[in-house]
């Protein structure tokens, strides 16, 4: 995947689509295979599903499941990627 990081923020924050609140905070990462927003969840939200835990998936047949389910939302250029290729 080789797109600029300005265009791989653009989809990370359509994707967000209003989850989470940068006024509680918000940060910006680059890494090495893609470009990573994070967001501090308001109460509001936390509230709404009972809580919120916070599971790593990465490399386990959930996240290929939901890599799977956004192929067709990311740029093309992205959408052939192998699974491991995706943060």
């Amino acid at each position: 995947m080789s797109l600029p990081s300005s265009t791989l923020f653009d989809v990370a924050l359509e994707a967000l689509g209003g989850v989470g609140d940068g006024g509680l905070g918000e940060w910006k990462e680059i890494g090495d295979k893609a470009v990573h927003i994070r967001r501090r969840v308001s109460d509001r939200e936390r509230a709404s599903i009972g809580g919120l835990d916070v599971v790593d998936v990465r490399g386990t047949p959930e996240a290929t499941r939901r890599i799977d389910r956004i192929r067709p939302f990311v740029p093309i250029a992205m959408r052939q990627a192998k699974t491991a290729e995706f943060p």
